[in-house]
């Protein structure tokens, strides 16, 4: 039997924090068929008591696995160094893949495990689909729900088709939205998704249409920040925005770790002169927010550093979409 698992964590867990208090300093360590994890918890409120629940979400798939033969410091405990312990063996036959563990601190109440269990698997497990039938993976950061994966639509989500234009002098003479795949490839359509000019995204300037699904929009530049900011601040949101590994982003794809399950995939960009730039090394997404005449907000991803990047640029080039729920 395989538990791989336990070498594929990361050194980091997602908590939320409930009232003032805090989980910190959170480790594990694999003792043949268990894991275990320590952690503090701090910031504890006089004579109240507190539960912590723990699961695991996979990196590609979005898989959430509940544990259920743990043991150790789940329920009402206080403030202090904690320890959990998962016997996987008891509760799967065979694990593989790069999962990340989840703690979860609430004060101590009629709500059980179980129900608090449920609701984060509903989370995870939720997906959106298009206007064309396109699915989607969805993660909640923060307070925040986004698409996991790039947009694919060629269609606003009334039905009204967007145009594909595949001619370069086309492309930069154009000022209505419009789409195209990069190198006009359609094989790079299903990992990265279509790239749109800014004036498809924008309802400003495609007629009042909406790209993404209904009860979702392209995000603002300052709902970009929201994200960033709940991640860490810009220095370093980019490494747990990046997909993990050298499959798809260029070595040495530095500090990419992908806690927040956003899955950053580095699907280039179409200039606005039309030729194509930067499939495997950075990642390219819009946002609604124009700077100015000419020019339009957006956030890349770079292969060499762990940043997240925001700055303008010219609104005819192609770049990707990411929807972020109303």
């Amino acid at each position: 039997m395989k538990y791989l698992i336990s070498c594929f964590f990361l050194l980091f867990s997602s908590f939320v924090s409930v009232n003032a208090q805090t989980l910190s300093n959170i480790d594990f360590f694999a003792e043949g068929k268990k894991v275990i994890i320590t952690y503090d918890l701090t910031d504890c409120q006089p004579r109240e008591y507190y539960d912590v629940t723990l699961d695991f979400v996979e990196q590609s798939t979005l898989k959430v696995i509940v544990p259920k033969t743990i043991s150790g410091d789940i329920k009402n405990i206080t403030c202090g160094s904690k320890r959990i312990v998962w016997d996987i063996g008891a509760d799967v036959s065979t694990l593989s893949g790069r999962f990340y563990p989840e703690l979860e601190v609430k004060k101590a109440d009629k709500t059980t495990v179980t129900d608090i269990d449920r609701d984060r698997r509903n989370d995870v497990k939720k997906t959106v689909t298009d206007i064309e039938g396109n699915r989607y993976k969805v993660v909640k950061i923060g307070n925040q729900v986004w698409m996991a994966m790039n947009l694919k639509t060629a269609k606003y989500n009334d039905g009204t088709t967007i145009p594909n234009i595949t001619d370069n002098t086309q492309w930069s003479n154009n000022t209505t939205g419009a789409w195209s795949y990069y190198e006009n490839n359609a094989a790079n359509n299903a990992k990265y998704g279509k790239l749109y000019n800014w004036h498809a995204v924008s309802p400003t300037t495609n007629g009042n249409k909406n790209i993404c699904p209904t009860g979702w929009h392209v995000p603002t530049d300052a709902e970009w920040t929201v994200l960033t900011d709940y991640l860490g601040g810009a220095s370093v949101a980019g490494g747990k925005m990046k997909e993990v590994g050298t499959t798809n982003w260029k070595s040495p794809n530095t500090d990419a770790a992908n806690t927040s399950l956003f899955t950053g995939l580095p699907g280039g960009f179409r200039y606005d002169y039309g030729n194509c730039y930067d499939i495997g090394s950075v990642g390219y997404w819009w946002s609604s927010s124009e700077n100015n005449t000419n020019n339009a907000w957006y956030r890349y991803l770079n292969y060499y550093d762990g940043n997240a990047y925001s700055y303008y640029f010219n609104k005819k080039n192609g770049f990707s979409v990411r929807c972020l729920r109303d």
